[in-house]
């Protein structure tokens, strides 16, 4: 770790502890100090931001965000008193929490939250001999996008932002996770590190304030440790294709698997049951159905993919929004805990709420379409400053997102128009090709009928019943309890037989029951152009499920050996596919076992990448082929004319003629240099350089003899030459 690095950390944890002391109600050391660690990277990166528009993309600049931040809030404390009193208070409590070891248990998993998540991330992007691997196929593809945008910053000084994937463009993708990530290569990081140490510090932090959420509402760090395993590795009934499988291994026939015909044939059972583990260890497909062909396929239409796989691992930008939406919920309960006025707590949680337009937009919604409720039921001015701050903070960069283009009808690749409406979200793909319906074409009364349809079709349900278990009937029973108990009315006398200690808390039910209607929206309502990306609400919808399961399963666990064991059978049920995929997909599973490591950034890729930094300008708008992990702009940090298609597509963007424009210049000229449109093109869209190699010829039809013969060579390393044509 450099100096500048460490540095910076420091000033972070700062300037998050300054922060965190503005929240003037009780919170405990643990919580506090998560708190802290959510805003000292948010609001310390929205700072820097400031700081480098200012002063441009360099090491004082960057340093002197979080600087800016702490000075702020010593600026705002002179009315409240000193940043370190609450902090004294949080430490105070901690040696009577250890003599009666009420702080074993958030100490034992903050050591298992460590140890875990830093040997997983510490496997997401990491060296071998002199390439640059990925140890998941997810983290190949989502962190080339991250790579791309964290390298724009700190090596193409990206200042304002601009799109570094479509030149010319602003960049409306949320960005603010990958500016800190360009902070850190900006002070002399790895990229491997730059990307991964900032998501392992917000999973940590995110497993504690879950833990911490749920004590507050259910006295139990217990059901915060359950929920956050949900969260974690919450799946389906996927894992029944381990069955199958391990029935192929003991080559015992399919017919003969069947469960009525094993329960009659119990040597059958034996030998199945003798192949588990080594089907286990060595297991044929992917039991959640992630990158795992239709006709492999372990139980239907799989969509729900493990959460540590889909989101947690690869997808940067929800870690942050996660981490987020947590400490606003945390905070927003610890206000609600106090007598008012307890304006704190909702201030923080409304500054850190405003930054999700810049970090993650489907959080910004799920906290938007959930919080009002709970706000309504329990009315405090309070919101109203959360409210303030919240809109303060999140209007420009809304404004900016709204005047961006939501996609077009018809496209280079098919409509990517959003939002729209889509009953029943991917429950029917197979048989129902006309699932998306429209207010314009289908009418308000027919689009209405077509939701209550899905609603109403058994269908519908097993499809989530097959892709998230008991997840969604356990929801309807506990909730369904927690009403009736509050709903029904009780006489004077029957007062002492009301239960002190409910299943659910009337909280957790207040909290969850809002993330409910989330879920019935995101079955209607498509936030952006891929329908899969809905699963980022639905996580909420998951997260809020995990709690009331844990709550159910912790009161279990305590209620006598049958209940524990139902409780336990049942939690497996939902953890066990995700388990299956983890397993196999470990560091140290064996390599025949493993799916293996991806070649990220090979040692020809480093190289060009290297010497194009050097020897082209940091603001070198570059003609490259769509490749998702273009070195030139992962590790250089160069603009695109047209990066990955793939991702500009789900973002909605309108792509006009500009495909077939990319096609047109690397295919070349015939002879008849006068009506050459190439040289026109490269001027129009601003090119100082062209990429061609393997990837452009054979996506993009380029002619590499034509160019060779037309433009000089500014680098070339392994397959690829770099042409100048300034």
């Amino acid at each position: 770790m450099t100096l500048g690095v460490a540095l910076l950390w420091l000033l972070t944890c700062a300037a998050g502890a300054s922060v965190a002391g503005l929240v003037r109600v009780p919170l405990r050391i643990e919580e506090r100090a998560a708190v802290a660690i959510v805003a000292g990277i948010e609001l310390g990166s929205l700072c820097s931001l400031g700081t480098t528009l200012a002063l441009g993309m360099n090491s004082p600049a960057v340093l002197l965000g979080p600087v800016v931040l702490l000075l702020i809030c010593a600026g705002v404390s002179f009315g409240l008193g000193d940043l370190r009193d609450p902090w004294r208070e949080s430490l105070a409590e901690v040696p009577e929490r250890w003599r009666s070891r009420e702080l074993w248990p958030p100490l034992a998993l903050l050591v298992a939250a460590v140890v875990g998540f830093s040997v997983l991330f510490a496997h997401t992007l990491f060296v071998t001999g002199q390439d640059i691997n990925a140890g998941f196929s997810t983290v190949w593809a989502d962190w080339s996008l991250h790579a791309t945008a964290a390298s724009s910053f700190a090596s193409g000084h990206n200042l304002p932002p601009h799109d570094p994937i479509f030149s010319g463009t602003p960049f409306r993708y949320p960005f603010l996770a990958d500016y800190h990530s360009g902070m850190l290569l900006q002070l002399g990081a790895t990229t491997q590190a730059a990307l991964a140490v900032p998501d392992a510090v917000l999973c940590i932090a995110a497993a504690m304030l879950l833990a911490s959420l749920a004590r507050r509402i259910t006295g139990s760090v217990a059901v915060g440790v359950v929920a956050m395993s949900i969260c974690l590795l919450g799946g389906g009934l996927g894992a029944s294709g381990l069955w199958w499988d391990a029935c192929a291994r003991a080559g015992v026939s399919a017919p003969r698997c069947a469960p009525l015909q094993v329960a009659s044939h119990p040597a059958d059972a034996v030998k199945v049951l003798r192949s588990v583990p080594a089907t286990v260890a060595d297991q044929p497909r992917a039991y959640d159905g992630l990158l795992t062909d239709t006709g492999m396929q372990p139980a239907g239409n799989l969509q729900w993919y493990t959460p540590m796989m889909a989101w947690w691992l690869p997808q940067r930008t929800f870690v942050h929004g996660f981490a987020i939406a947590l400490a606003v919920l945390l905070l927003v309960h610890a206000g609600l805990a106090r007598p008012p006025p307890a304006w704190s707590p909702f201030v923080v949680a409304g500054a850190l709420a405003g930054l999700l337009p810049l970090v993650h937009v489907h959080t910004l919604i799920a906290l938007g379409l959930t919080l009002p409720l709970v706000a309504a039921v329990r009315r405090r001015p309070e919101w109203l400053g959360l409210l303030g701050v919240t809109l303060v903070l999140a209007v420009p960069r809304l404004a900016q997102i709204a005047r961006g283009g939501h996609g077009v009808d018809q496209g280079p690749f098919g409509s990517n128009a959003f939002p729209y409406l889509e009953p029943g979200w991917k429950w029917n793909l197979d048989s129902d090709p006309g699932r998306i319906v429209s207010l314009s074409t289908n009418g308000l009364g027919g689009v209405a009928s077509r939701i209550v349809h899905v609603f109403l079709t058994p269908g519908f349900w097993g499809f989530w019943l097959l892709n998230t278990g008991i997840l969604l009937p356990a929801c309807a029973v506990l909730l369904g309890t927690a009403a009736m108990r509050l709903a029904r009315p009780m006489a004077a006398e029957e007062e002492r037989a009301r239960p002190a200690d409910p299943m659910i808390p009337d909280a957790l039910a207040l909290l969850c029951a809002p993330f409910m209607l989330l879920f019935l929206i995101a079955n209607v309502v498509i936030f952006q152009s891929w329908d899969w990306d809905n699963t980022k609400l639905f996580a909420y919808w998951q997260l809020a499920a995990a709690l009331l399961v844990g709550a159910w399963v912790v009161r279990w666990w305590r209620a006598g050996l049958w209940r524990a064991i139902a409780a336990t059978v049942a939690l497996a049920s939902v953890l066990l596919s995700g388990g299956l995929v983890m397993l196999r997909q470990l560091p140290w599973t064996p390599a025949d076992a493993n799916p293996g490591s991806f070649t990220w950034a090979s040692h020809d890729d480093r190289v060009l990448a290297g010497e194009v930094e050097a020897r082209t300008p940091r603001t070198a708008v570059i003609l490259t082929g769509g490749r998702p992990n273009d070195p030139l702009l992962t590790l250089a940090g160069r603009t695109a004319v047209m990066g990955y298609p793939g991702w500009l597509n789900s973002y909605g963007t309108d792509f006009g003629t500009r495909p077939d424009d990319v096609r047109a210049m690397y295919t070349g000229c015939a002879t008849n240099a006068s009506s050459c449109p190439v040289p026109g093109l490269l001027r129009r869209y601003g090119v100082s350089f062209v990429e061609l190699g393997g990837w452009e010829k054979d996506n993009q039809s380029a002619n590499d003899s034509w160019w060779a013969a037309h433009y000089p060579v500014l680098v070339r390393s392994g397959d690829i030459t770099v042409y100048d044509v300034r």
